[in-house]
């Protein structure tokens, strides 16, 4: 992991993308594919002396929540509802590795040359290139396959692709055993990483509104 993505962020950023793509946001609605970016947030949504935007930035202003002022923790019942509207739109959200503040969505990186050109579209290869930028991003993305509801889930082979600060993901499925999918996704996260506590029971009860 970079050094300023903690071991926490980590945990988050996998349970997370775990609720998302299994319970999706709410009234029976799944995420059509989501890309989770934990890392500096300040400098990826950094401008140059220009005004032009170093990394990327938010299609539409009001999703560029540091800016507004509008920062929530994703591990609070605002924050998270804030994540839930920011899935909705088309782009990536940004978090802070550190404080776990959700400082955008709706972002598109501008510049994909780093990015993986054989494993998917698009959105892969925004993910690809944004993990090994500013420092290094830790970077969960699911397609809209991979996604599903409580009533209709995902299916049992669907996968996330984690990137971390890497171009080439690792594979970690979505829906895991009875043991337990979020133990099971951090688990083959990489096998040179500690296995961090699970936050899934935390961001459930959340989600009960």
């Amino acid at each position: 992991l970079p050094a300023h993505v903690s071991e926490e962020a980590r945990a988050a950023a996998i349970e997370l993308a775990t609720k998302l793509a299994r319970f999706g946001l709410g009234g029976g609605h799944k995420c059509h594919g989501f890309t989770l970016i934990f890392g500096k947030s300040k400098e990826l949504l950094r401008r140059d002396a220009k005004g032009n935007c170093v990394y990327g930035e938010s299609a539409q202003d009001d999703f560029n929540y540091a800016a507004k002022g509008q920062l929530k923790s994703i591990l609070t019942p605002e924050g998270f509802a804030q994540v839930k509207a920011g899935g909705e739109q088309d782009g990536a959200m940004v978090i802070d590795s550190q404080t776990l503040m959700l400082a955008a969505a709706n972002f598109f990186v501008t510049s994909i040359g780093k990015g993986d050109r054989h494993g998917g579209g698009g959105r892969h290869r925004m993910a690809s290139a944004v993990s090994q930028q500013a420092d290094g991003c830790f970077v969960v993305k699911a397609s809209e396959g991979a996604c599903g509801t409580a009533t209709k889930p995902p299916a049992a082979n669907a996968t996330f692709d984690v990137f971390c600060n890497r171009k080439v993901p690792e594979k970690v499925p979505v829906v895991a055993d009875d043991n337990g999918a979020a133990e099971e996704a951090q688990a083959q996260i990489s096998d040179t990483l500690e296995v961090a506590p699970t936050q899934m029971e935390e961001l459930e009860e959340l989600d009960q509104e």
